[in-house]
C-alpha cells in the first residue's frame, strides 16, 4: 500500500467524521450505546486510486489501464463504508472491481454514529453516503443529553 491511498482514504472519511461532528456540536452518546468503553473499531473502504504513481500508471492516471478503477468504483469508493474486510470484498461496484481493499480504525463513538449500536436493532453493516445518514446523539431538553 502507498502512503497516497492511505491518505486519500483518511481525507474521504475525515470528511464523513467532521459533518457528523459538526450536526453532533456537543451532544454526548450515552456510554450504554455504545456498548464497550472508548474501543477502537476497524471499518473498511476501497481504493480506487492504489496504483496512481506506480510504473506503468501515470500520475495522475487516466483510461482504462491495469492499475485504474473504472468511474463506477471512483463512485462507489468514495460513498461506501464497511463493518468487515468480508462484506467489503463481496460489495464491489461490479465483478472486475480493480480497488484496493484498506481499512482505517475510528473511535467507538464515530463507529456507532456511522453503523449504530452494534448490538441495536438499527445496527447496519455497510454505510452509504448518498443513502444513509448518521446515528446521532439524541439530545434532551435545553440541549443536554
Amino acid at each position: 500500500m502507498t502512503q497516497r491511498s492511505v491518505s486519500l482514504g483518511r481525507r474521504r472519511f475525515l470528511a464523513l467524521a467532521g459533518t457528523a461532528a459538526a450536526v453532533a456540536g456537543t451532544a454526548v452518546i450515552p456510554q450504554a450505546a455504545l456498548g464497550a468503553p472508548a474501543a477502537i473499531r476497524r471499518i473498511w473502504l476501497l481504493d480506487p486510486e492504489w496504483g496512481a504513481g506506480r510504473p506503468g500508471c501515470e500520475d495522475p492516471h487516466a483510461g482504462s489501464g491495469s492499475c485504474h478503477a473504472c468511474r463506477a468504483c471512483h463512485s462507489h469508493a468514495a460513498a461506501k463504508m464497511w463493518t468487515s474486510e468480508t462484506l467489503a470484498d463481496e460489495r464491489r461496484a461490479h465483478t472486475y472491481c480493480k480497488c484496493l481493499l484498506t481499512h482505517h480504525d475510528v473511535s467507538q463513538q464515530e463507529y456507532v454514529m456511522i453503523f449504530g449500536p452494534p448490538s441495536g436493532p438499527k445496527h447496519r453493516d455497510e454505510f452509504d453516503r448518498r443513502r444513509d445518514e448518521l446515528f446521532l446523539p439524541q439530545r434532551g431538553p435545553r440541549g443536554g443529553a
